[in-house]
Protein backbone atom coordinates (compact mmCIF):
# COMPACT_ATOMS: atom_id res chain seq x y z
CA UNK A 1 0.00 0.00 0.00
CA UNK A 2 2.71 2.24 0.86
CA UNK A 3 4.51 1.42 -2.53
CA UNK A 4 1.10 1.97 -4.79
CA UNK A 5 0.20 5.62 -2.63
CA UNK A 6 4.45 6.54 -3.26
CA UNK A 7 3.77 5.95 -6.89
CA UNK A 8 0.71 8.00 -6.85
CA UNK A 9 2.67 10.97 -6.00
CA UNK A 10 6.21 9.89 -7.78
CA UNK A 11 4.37 7.36 -10.86
CA UNK A 12 8.01 7.53 -12.37
CA UNK A 13 9.86 6.02 -9.43
CA UNK A 14 11.11 3.23 -11.30
CA UNK A 15 13.04 1.37 -7.97
CA UNK A 16 9.57 1.38 -6.18
CA UNK A 17 7.62 0.39 -9.28
CA UNK A 18 10.05 -1.99 -10.27
CA UNK A 19 10.07 -3.47 -6.03
CA UNK A 20 6.13 -3.12 -6.24
CA UNK A 21 5.89 -5.20 -9.64
CA UNK A 22 8.47 -8.29 -7.99
CA UNK A 23 6.30 -8.45 -4.74
CA UNK A 24 3.19 -9.01 -6.63
CA UNK A 25 5.64 -11.86 -8.91
CA UNK A 26 6.67 -13.56 -5.68
CA UNK A 27 3.01 -13.08 -4.15
CA UNK A 28 1.51 -14.69 -7.58
CA UNK A 29 -0.56 -12.36 -8.04
CA UNK A 30 0.36 -12.05 -11.77
CA UNK A 31 -2.33 -9.93 -13.14
CA UNK A 32 -1.36 -6.89 -11.02
CA UNK A 33 2.46 -7.55 -11.19
CA UNK A 34 1.36 -7.99 -15.04
CA UNK A 35 -0.38 -4.04 -14.54
CA UNK A 36 2.61 -3.05 -12.74
CA UNK A 37 5.32 -3.98 -15.18
CA UNK A 38 3.38 -2.25 -18.19
CA UNK A 39 3.45 1.22 -16.24
CA UNK A 40 6.96 1.15 -16.09
CA UNK A 41 7.16 -0.14 -19.46
CA UNK A 42 4.77 2.65 -20.41
CA UNK A 43 7.22 5.47 -18.49
CA UNK A 44 10.21 3.77 -19.67
CA UNK A 45 9.82 1.88 -22.72
CA UNK A 46 13.50 0.55 -23.03
CA UNK A 47 13.55 -0.84 -19.89
CA UNK A 48 14.60 -4.69 -20.61
CA UNK A 49 13.48 -5.98 -17.45
CA UNK A 50 10.37 -4.77 -16.98
CA UNK A 51 9.73 -5.92 -20.49
CA UNK A 52 10.90 -9.18 -20.42
CA UNK A 53 8.35 -9.76 -17.31
CA UNK A 54 5.88 -7.85 -18.98
CA UNK A 55 6.34 -10.66 -22.15
CA UNK A 56 6.42 -13.45 -20.11
CA UNK A 57 3.22 -12.26 -17.97
CA UNK A 58 1.43 -11.56 -20.79
CA UNK A 59 1.74 -15.27 -22.49
CA UNK A 60 -1.59 -16.44 -21.48
CA UNK A 61 -3.50 -13.65 -22.59
CA UNK A 62 -1.91 -12.51 -25.61
CA UNK A 63 0.76 -14.62 -26.86
CA UNK A 64 1.29 -11.99 -30.21
CA UNK A 65 1.72 -9.22 -27.64
CA UNK A 66 3.79 -11.27 -25.11
CA UNK A 67 6.05 -12.10 -28.17
CA UNK A 68 5.95 -8.06 -29.29
CA UNK A 69 7.13 -7.36 -25.65
CA UNK A 70 10.08 -9.98 -25.89
CA UNK A 71 11.31 -8.93 -29.32
CA UNK A 72 11.52 -5.39 -27.91
CA UNK A 73 13.74 -6.74 -24.96
CA UNK A 74 15.46 -8.36 -27.43
CA UNK A 75 16.59 -5.84 -29.50
CA UNK A 76 17.76 -3.58 -26.90
CA UNK A 77 19.31 -6.37 -24.87
CA UNK A 78 20.32 -9.10 -27.71
CA UNK A 79 22.48 -10.72 -25.16
CA UNK A 80 20.97 -10.85 -22.16
CA UNK A 81 20.58 -14.70 -21.32
CA UNK A 82 17.07 -14.15 -19.48
CA UNK A 83 15.62 -11.99 -22.68
CA UNK A 84 16.74 -15.18 -25.09
CA UNK A 85 14.49 -17.63 -22.58
CA UNK A 86 11.77 -15.79 -22.51
CA UNK A 87 11.36 -15.08 -26.33
CA UNK A 88 12.54 -18.52 -26.61
CA UNK A 89 9.69 -20.10 -24.60
CA UNK A 90 7.34 -17.85 -26.24
CA UNK A 91 8.33 -18.51 -29.36
CA UNK A 92 7.89 -22.19 -28.88
CA UNK A 93 4.31 -21.36 -27.64
CA UNK A 94 4.00 -19.72 -30.76
CA UNK A 95 4.85 -22.44 -32.83
CA UNK A 96 7.87 -21.26 -34.31
CA UNK A 97 10.18 -24.19 -32.12
CA UNK A 98 13.88 -24.03 -34.43
CA UNK A 99 14.29 -20.10 -33.91
CA UNK A 100 12.74 -20.49 -29.57
CA UNK A 101 14.49 -23.99 -29.54
CA UNK A 102 17.55 -22.21 -30.58
CA UNK A 103 17.31 -19.34 -28.26
CA UNK A 104 16.67 -21.57 -25.26
CA UNK A 105 19.82 -23.36 -26.06
CA UNK A 106 21.73 -20.23 -26.57
CA UNK A 107 20.84 -18.87 -22.95
CA UNK A 108 21.41 -21.97 -21.59
CA UNK A 109 24.72 -22.37 -22.59
CA UNK A 110 25.50 -18.13 -21.41
CA UNK A 111 23.37 -19.11 -18.09
CA UNK A 112 24.63 -22.20 -17.10
CA UNK A 113 24.14 -21.18 -13.24
CA UNK A 114 20.63 -19.97 -13.92
CA UNK A 115 18.19 -23.12 -12.71
CA UNK A 116 15.00 -21.62 -14.67
CA UNK A 117 16.49 -21.53 -17.82
CA UNK A 118 17.83 -25.06 -17.84
CA UNK A 119 14.44 -26.51 -16.60
CA UNK A 120 13.36 -24.88 -19.91
CA UNK A 121 16.41 -26.27 -21.64
CA UNK A 122 15.52 -29.69 -20.53
CA UNK A 123 12.00 -29.21 -21.94
CA UNK A 124 13.84 -28.53 -25.62
CA UNK A 125 15.93 -31.37 -25.17
CA UNK A 126 12.68 -33.46 -24.17
CA UNK A 127 10.66 -31.68 -27.89
CA UNK A 128 14.02 -32.69 -29.36
CA UNK A 129 14.37 -36.64 -28.57
CA UNK A 130 17.22 -36.34 -26.22
CA UNK A 131 15.68 -37.86 -23.06
CA UNK A 132 19.32 -39.03 -21.61
CA UNK A 133 20.12 -35.65 -21.82
CA UNK A 134 17.18 -33.49 -20.51
CA UNK A 135 17.15 -36.04 -17.37
CA UNK A 136 21.04 -35.08 -16.69
CA UNK A 137 20.17 -31.83 -16.60
CA UNK A 138 17.46 -32.39 -14.86
CA UNK A 139 19.21 -34.23 -12.02
CA UNK A 140 21.48 -31.27 -12.40
CA UNK A 141 19.21 -29.01 -11.53
CA UNK A 142 17.59 -30.78 -8.36
CA UNK A 143 20.98 -31.19 -7.29
CA UNK A 144 22.10 -27.27 -7.12
CA UNK A 145 18.33 -26.04 -6.28
CA UNK A 146 17.93 -28.35 -3.30
CA UNK A 147 14.35 -27.28 -2.38
CA UNK A 148 13.67 -24.41 -4.72
CA UNK A 149 11.54 -23.77 -7.37
CA UNK A 150 13.35 -24.72 -10.06
CA UNK A 151 14.23 -28.00 -8.21
CA UNK A 152 10.37 -28.67 -7.82
CA UNK A 153 10.13 -28.21 -11.81
CA UNK A 154 12.99 -30.34 -12.49
CA UNK A 155 11.62 -33.36 -9.93
CA UNK A 156 8.01 -32.73 -11.81
CA UNK A 157 9.44 -32.60 -15.37
CA UNK A 158 11.88 -35.90 -14.60
CA UNK A 159 9.05 -37.68 -12.90
CA UNK A 160 7.12 -37.23 -16.50
CA UNK A 161 10.14 -38.71 -18.40
CA UNK A 162 10.29 -42.41 -19.69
Amino acid sequence: ERMQRWLQEQPKDLGVAMHLAGGYLALNREDEARAAYAKVVENYPRHVPALNNLAWLTRNGDITQAVAYAKQAEQLSPNDPAVMDTLGMLLTMQGDKVRGQRLIQNAAERAPDDLDIQVHLAQVLVDQGRVEEAKQVLRKVIEKAGNGHAAASARSALELLP
